[in-house]
């Protein structure tokens, strides 16, 4: 088949890219971010067990949830059985922080405000009485606090980590910097990517006025994205900084916002209770609790204007598509050479093991006079002739975005410790996949994430760990979310068959390469015209 002048990535890295001796690897990368915010929680833990000190508890809430997102990102670099409670345990102190350090600021407010208010006319018991509530909350919840503390304290939470941390070495850094490995940029890359597009995928919400609930999820999935953003942020010549403080900011004007949304829905019951209470403990004259409910109110529609402003901002100066396009280094995405204009793109999706399917389809593409081929979905399948596959995907040369399925098998080739969690354990037999041989599993840590070429003025990006899967938001509002992020014309990505065009751009996915009649299926692209077409092909008719 023709390459038309493509590189031959797919031949690339005939040793894991993770085993490098002078780079600093995945999990050694991942204990150095765990350590830090070990450090962190630690340092607070004496303060907010005492409770008179408000910014302990925020101190505290903020490392553990940063050391709870650490956690997500480097699953495999922990024993298996402890990590679950581990994680369960930094979720309740969390948790517990969390229900006490918005009572905190509650109680900060009132004390902040009562003083401008006092010296007016009106009467002041009602918001005395309610911040004496609160008051009594917070008491309850310290409680929990001390509880969830304990647990960690008698589990010896801290100290498990710490322990299993000490199996990956500290000072590696060079003094002109460390050098990171390909796997790290991969990883950065695909959890960033899914991240930030739930994250666009609430544009909608974005425009509502009124959709509390959703403006409360979007809040806590953009912190989510900052806090990896910061965990990755090293790797990057730039450290992020402008996708970091931009998040932010969005993330903070969000927060005020349902700080308001919680007075303005604890108020008016508040307000009710005390004017028909027997004891009627406002007795005369105006109460002024009335104008915190309308002060909060206020100060809801400025924020939510401030946060409008924001979000569109970096809307209007493709912010998200920058960020993508800064992770695309270190060997996450690989550029391929250009192809002329006019150039046919084929590509196959899940290949499950099966080289009949590819020589079929590429038997085809030579008929066709397709001269490019992408593989972009799993390679790896049951049985022996995934090996096959591999080899026959190497002696042609073709272009491999690997699926989500042959990472498991990377990390079940290669897991980082005895008994780390290279992934969820099939209960069918049928199920396991085939583990290639030391020459196949270098071929596998040699592949990128995806690729991006351009044909004629077309760009093109294919990420095969991106799908649409089953965003809350719905297939629409994440389509529209790859549209906004990738700086490409043509999308491709994994999961069922799929196609859009829309304003002069394609989303689509090739869906899986062989039907349930064994029919070899693969998509042609016509990047001038935007124009998909798919191919069937009985395996052995040409």
């Amino acid at each position: 088949m023709p390459r038309t002048g493509w590189l031959n990535t797919a031949g690339a890295g005939m040793t894991p890219r993770d085993q490098d001796p002078d780079v600093l690897t995945y999990c050694e990368f991942g204990s150095l971010t765990l350590r830090r915010h070990l450090k962190a929680l630690r340092s607070e833990v004496a303060g907010v067990s005492v409770g008179a000190d408000s910014e302990a508890v925020h101190r505290m809430r903020v490392a553990s949830r940063r050391l709870r997102a650490s956690l997500l990102l480097f699953p495999e670099c922990l024993p298996g059985p402890a990590y679950d409670r581990w994680r369960s345990e930094i979720r309740a102190i969390t948790k517990s922080l969390g229900e006490a350090r918005d009572l905190d600021v509650q109680i900060e407010f009132i004390d902040r405000y009562l003083p401008d208010i006092g010296s007016g006319p009106g009467n002041t018991a009602g918001i005395v009485l309610l911040r004496k509530q609160i008051s009594r909350r917070r008491k309850k919840a310290q409680a929990s606090v001390r509880k969830a503390l304990s647990t960690l304290r008698s589990d010896k939470t801290v100290e498990g980590i710490r322990q299993a941390l000490r199996r990956y070495p500290v000072g590696r850094e060079k003094k002109e910097g460390p050098r990171y490995s390909p796997v790290l940029y991969e990883r950065a890359f695909d959890i960033v990517v899914k991240r930030l597009l739930r994250v666009l995928s609430y544009e909608a919400a974005v425009l509502c006025h009124d959709c509390i609930s959703e403006h409360h999820a979007l809040r806590i999935d953009v912190k989510r994205l900052r806090y990896t953003l910061e965990a990755f942020a090293p790797l990057y010549p730039d450290g992020l900084k402008d996708r970091i403080g931009a998040l932010r900011e969005i993330q903070d004007l969000l927060g005020e916002m349902h700080d308001c949304d919680v007075w303005i829905a604890m108020l008016p019951p508040f307000l009710d209770s005390t004017a028909a209470g027997p004891d009627h403990l406002v007795p005369s004259g105006e109460d002024l609790t009335g104008k915190i409910l309308l002060d909060r109110q206020e100060r809801r529609e400025a924020c939510y204007r401030e946060f409008r402003d924001a979000w569109d901002r970096e809307k209007r100066h493709d912010s998200w598509s920058v960020l993508i396009s800064s992770l695309a280094t270190g060997g996450a995405i690989s550029e391929l050479d250009p192809l002329p204009e006019g150039a046919q793109i084929g590509i196959v999706g899940d290949l499950k093991g099966n080289p009949a399917i590819l020589r079929a389809i590429l038997s085809d593409c030579r008929h066709e006079g397709i001269g490019a081929l992408v593989i972009s979905g799993d390679l790896i399948g049951r049985g022996q002739k995934s090996g096959e596959l591999i080899r026959l995907c190497r002696d042609e040369k073709i272009p491999v975005a690997p699926g989500s399925g042959d990472r498991k098998v990377i990390r079940k080739a290669f897991p980082a410790i005895p008994g780390s969690r290279p992934g969820k354990k099939s209960k069918r037999r049928r199920d396991v996949p085939y583990i290639p041989d030391t020459d196949g599993i270098s071929f596998l840590c040699g592949l990128p994430s995806g690729f991006a070429f351009s044909v004629g003025n077309k760009r093109i990006w294919i990420d095969p760990a991106v799908s649409l899967g089953r965003e809350p938001q719905g297939q629409g509002a994440m389509t529209e979310a790859l549209m906004t992020a990738f700086p490409a014309d043509v999308i491709v990505i994994g999961g069922p068959e799929f196609s859009l065009s829309e304003g002069g751009r394609l989303v689509v996915s090739p869906g899986p390469a062989r039907d349930t009649a064994g029919t070899a299926r693969y998509t042609v692209i016509r990047p001038d015209s935007l124009e998909v077409i798919r191919k069937e092909v009985a395996p052995g008719s040409k």
